[in-house]
């Protein structure tokens, strides 16, 4: 299993199958979702409070990963207008973007998802790729479960749809009148196409609703990916592993016995130039960047991961020699001319 210690080492050959989520674990498209919902109901509720004399109170990013992210589209959204006590109609599959309606405004979101994509491509995360590929050569079946619709445009734009070797999205879902997450149903369904079963499957997500799917559904190992600042929510949730990048999540090489039974004690592959931690602890982050900083003496970046942003964790850096900033400061009555760095556009 998993020792939830300074490292992260997991036994693999415990496992059949490991099922990832889509947007924000194995594509950058969570960013995309949001730009896309955010742009709907920004348009939505800026007329319904014109209408009524309200004062406009603006979709906020908290609001997606609370009620949005990770659900079915249109339960996302009925979590949401409940919130804000609003009430429409609900409409039928037929309705078009223009319609008020659930199905309506579920349309009008697809619509600005897709048109971005189409416009800009899609980005996927390089970890997350190559540790599928560790995976699969280490004998694992990958399966791919999303609430998405989208999911057949999103893997093509992204150039990766022979990855899984099984998918459930939200059309099978709707087709099976599987209950989306954080109901287990669409995880047990991957698992049932790989010929494998939740107790001997690993599920990955990011959202906290995907989180508890997979712990609802009785997987063996549930690994949460933070990339918005949020291990705690992911834990409570019931997340294993909490890390905010899967290159974090490390695959060893064990020798497999003369019986061909599988290895007790796999050993780590070690390479003396590289220094790495196993494991995300955010009350070190800061020391480990610093730690971790590159430079030449006239340039400097802290070490920072890639898609990290200034927060109460991270704070990625990059520094140039002469860029800096001069400030006069008042201590006990003195004062104090200072020549501070400045943090440069990353």
């Amino acid at each position: 299993m998993a020792e939830r210690a300074d490292r992260i080492q997991i036994a693999w050959h415990e496992f059949e199958a490991v099922l990832f989520d889509l947007d924000g674990v194995v594509t950058d498209t969570a960013s995309v979702h949001l730009a896309a919902w955010t742009r709907m109901f920004s348009e939505l509720l800026s007329q319904y409070c014109r209408e009524r004399g309200l004062p406009f109170e603006p979709f906020r990013p908290q609001d997606y990963r609370q009620y949005v992210d990770g659900r079915p589209r249109l339960d996302g959204l009925r979590a949401f207008l409940t919130s804000r006590q609003i009430e429409l109609p609900e409409g039928t599959p037929d309705d078009g973007p223009d319609d008020l309606t659930v199905h309506g405004l579920g349309e009008r979101k697809t619509g600005y998802f897709l048109e971005q994509i189409r416009a800009e491509g899609v980005t996927t995360y390089t970890s997350t790729l190559d540790l599928i590929e560790r995976l699969r050569a280490a004998g694992l079946l990958i399966g791919l479960v999303t609430a998405s619709r989208n999911r057949r445009e999103i893997l093509r734009a992204a150039g990766i749809e022979g990855l899984f070797d099984a998918t459930v999205d939200g059309i099978d879902r709707a087709e099976l009148a599987l209950p989306g997450k954080p109901h287990p149903d669409t995880f047990v369904e991957a698992a049932r196409r790989l010929g494998t079963a939740p107790e001997r499957s690993v599920v990955v997500e990011d959202a906290t609703a995907g989180v508890a799917a997979g712990r609802r559904g009785g997987f063996a190992l549930v690994i949460g990916v933070d990339r918005v600042g949020q291990p705690e929510a992911l834990r409570e949730a019931g997340a294993d592993i909490v890390v905010s990048d899967l290159a974090e999540i490390t695959i060893r090489r064990a020798a497999v016995a003369a019986d061909g039974a599988p290895p007790s004690d796999a050993e780590e592959i070690s390479d003396p130039w590289l220094w790495v931690y196993d494991s995300f602890e955010p009350a070190e982050e800061g020391r480990r960047e610093t730690l971790l900083a590159l430079g030449n003496g006239y340039f400097v970046t802290r070490g920072a991961a890639s898609d990290a942003r200034a927060d109460g964790v991270h704070y990625p850096g990059t520094y140039l020699a002469g860029g800096y900033n001069r400030l006069v400061s008042i201590i006990e009555g003195e004062e104090f001319e200072h020549e501070d760095l400045v943090n440069l556009p990353n």
